[in-house]
């Protein structure tokens, strides 16, 4: 296993954490935001 490709993985597997968290937090922030709206109509 050479060093370059195991670096290529590493980051790799990072962005893809990342992209997840990210995709969890929009999502979060959606919810509460979508709640808020329809606590606000009711």
């Amino acid at each position: 296993m050479d060093l370059p490709y195991f670096k290529k993985l590493v980051i790799t597997t990072i962005k893809k954490l990342y992209t997840n968290l990210y995709t969890f937090v929009d999502n979060l922030v959606k919810i509460r935001t979508v709640d808020n709206i329809n606590y606000d109509l009711q």
